[in-house]
């Protein structure tokens, strides 16, 4: 039994293609986010981006002084307008002392030097409350809020990137799915002829195949059941034809008794015994048809079961031969041991060997020995019967219903049976697979 694959080769696929879109996409995701952030730090960070930036907020704390009518001991109520500026730091201050700074409140702040204005009046800008002008300082970290900008942005459409690369995969999949489907519906339609697209390697892949060897086997068996429905056709036309003359004979020979046109009662003693071997010979070939059509009934319902080879065989060819010698016939043998198991119904087997058998007693010369070989071909068992014809045999036609039905239980059995005839001589050959034993150690006991 296999085991079975802790990670699947579809679950795999998935895996790789996640793990490339992510790859690529963290890429795109790195190298966008750098340009940009490069490119944004160099505009926020240049002379003429902070003039503009601390004239805006001047203009903007200015009218909120404005309206509020700040004096300059509240420059502590700066911290509202900042709310509404979170991206600036401000800084106001007199030459001698530091009224107000982001983050800190007035209980902070230190005096000046009384010497004069420290470095942080260098390129302050004028600031008017209602009382006085105090200088105030900007400094701007717009990049912060940039830089927030860029990697969401940026992220977002990396994501994006990669929802959209693997989908690539997962649509080829998908329209794998679908094409499948599609091609399912056309064989519940009943085209047999259309074939399965197979792609890929994966388990959609194997689900595929299976189908398609599905497909292959009911085509198969639909030609099989064609030519076996195209035989049975012909054997019963042959068969009605054979059965023909025969019964047209008894019944002209028992026509001349019942109306009494014969001249003897010897006259009449022939006639009954040549309707008798007329009767006898139709009652054999019906036999022999029944049989055939027996054997094609109860295939379906014979079991095979694992039977040593040289034990099943041996029996067999042992109760073949011993009916041949019975029937006056010299058999000749040549058995050696298969040393293997096989598959095999012991019924039809048995059936098939007397039917082989029966074709030797009606077509086989006496006065001439049978050949009996047994033995292995690689993983095959090989069995030979050859016989020579008799004379008065040899262009009779014949049904060969028994040898018909030879075939077919053989081929039930996974193996194959020929004839060949080479002048007056028959021959026919039955291979069988073998299976290695279970257990060793066991002889032919046949």
């Amino acid at each position: 039994m296999t085991k079975p694959r802790a990670f699947s080769r579809l679950a795999a696929y998935l895996f790789v293609s996640v793990l490339l879109a992510l790859g690529i996409a963290a890429l795109v995701f790195v190298g966008v986010r750098s340009v940009l952030t490069n490119r944004m730090y160099d505009r926020v960070m240049s002379e003429a981006y902070q003039q503009q930036r601390s004239d805006e907020s001047l203009a903007s704390l200015q009218q909120f002084v404005d309206e509020q009518h700040l004096r300059i001991s509240q420059v502590s109520r700066l911290q509202e307008w900042e709310k509404s500026h979170p991206y600036t730091i401000t800084t106001v201050s007199t030459a001698s002392r530091l009224l107000y700074s982001t983050g800190m409140g007035t209980s902070d702040m230190l005096p000046l030097e009384e010497d004069g204005p420290v470095d942080l009046l260098i390129g302050s800008l004028p600031l008017r409350f209602s009382d006085g002008q105090a200088g105030v300082y900007f400094y701007h970290t717009d990049e912060a809020r940039y830089e927030a900008m860029i990697t969401a942005g940026t992220g977002i459409g990396a994501f994006a990137l990669f929802v959209a690369l693997l989908m690539i995969p997962i649509n080829r999949k998908l329209r794998y799915i679908k094409r499948l489907r599609g091609d399912l519906k056309i064989l519940e339609g009943g085209d047999l002829n259309y074939a399965i697209t197979l792609q890929g390697r994966d388990e959609l892949y194997d689900l595929a195949r299976g189908v398609e060897e599905m497909r292959l086997s009911l085509i198969r068996q639909q030609r099989e059941r064609e030519a076996a429905q195209q035989a049975n056709a012909e054997l019963v036309t042959a068969v009605s034809h054979d059965l023909r003359t025969p019964l047209t004979s008894l019944m002209g020979y028992m026509d001349l008794v019942v109306d009494g046109k014969y001249q003897s009662e010897q006259e009449r003693r022939h006639f009954l015994t040549s309707a008798r071997a007329k009767a006898y010979q139709i009652k054999e070939l019906s036999d022999k048809l029944f049989d055939y059509f027996y054997v094609f009934s109860r295939e379906e319902d014979a079991e095979l079961a694992r039977q040593d080879a040289d034990i099943l065989l041996g029996q067999m060819l042992d109760e073949f031969m011993m009916a041949l010698d019975s029937q006056g016939f010299r058999v000749e043998s040549s058995l050696s041991e298969l040393n293997g198991d096989m598959l095999a119904n012991p019924s039809l087997m048995l059936r098939a060997f007397d039917n082989l058998q029966g074709n030797i007693r009606k077509y086989a010369d006496p006065q001439t020995e049978v050949w009996v070989s047994c033995g292995r071909d690689g993983q095959q068992a090989v069995l030979r019967v050859e016989n020579a014809i008799a004379a008065d045999h040899r262009r009779q036609e014949s049904t060969n219903i028994g040898l018909k039905t030879c075939d077919r239980v053989f081929q039930y059995h996974g193996g194959t049976f020929e004839t060949h005839e080479n002048g007056d001589r028959f021959e026919a050959v039955i291979r069988l697979p073998l299976i290695p034993r279970q257990t060793s150690g066991r002889r032919n006991t046949a």
